[in-house]
């Protein structure tokens, strides 16, 4: 009967110690921070051969951050959410406005993918 109770305190010992230790680590913000943060290399590696080989540079520049028209959009360093809607809404003809008729002729086959690639890519700068 006392050897019930021991195990059944150990157990509780042990949950409680495992439960407590992850909470300390969940609330210290460089731990938390480890743990949200992605390792996009690969997908931005990826994104920039993609780009680069892409018609976009003769518009938007290089790296995304000299457009040839200063009516288009600097694509350099803006969320990828952001940058990845307006590929999809361009192509899909959900937006129409300023220099996006002409970009709808060269995206019209970009894939879902690639222009996640690219968006990735391009947040990344």
């Amino acid at each position: 009967m006392i050897l019930r109770y021991y195990k059944y305190s150990v157990l509780c010992l042990t949950f409680v110690a495992i439960i407590g230790s992850i909470s300390v680590h969940m609330l210290d913000p460089e731990f938390a921070g480890k743990l949200t943060q992605e390792d996009n290399s690969e997908l931005i590696a990826k994104g920039k051969i993609l780009y680069q080989k892409s018609s976009c540079i003769g518009c938007h520049g290089k790296k995304g951050n000299y457009p040839t028209n200063s009516d288009w959009p600097n694509l350099a360093g803006q969320p990828k959410k952001y940058l990845y809607q307006q590929l999809i809404d361009i192509r899909e003809g959900n937006r129409n406005n300023g220099g996006s008729s002409l970009m709808a002729g060269s995206i019209k086959n970009l894939g879902n993918e690639t222009a996640y690639l690219i968006a990735i890519y391009l947040s990344s700068l």
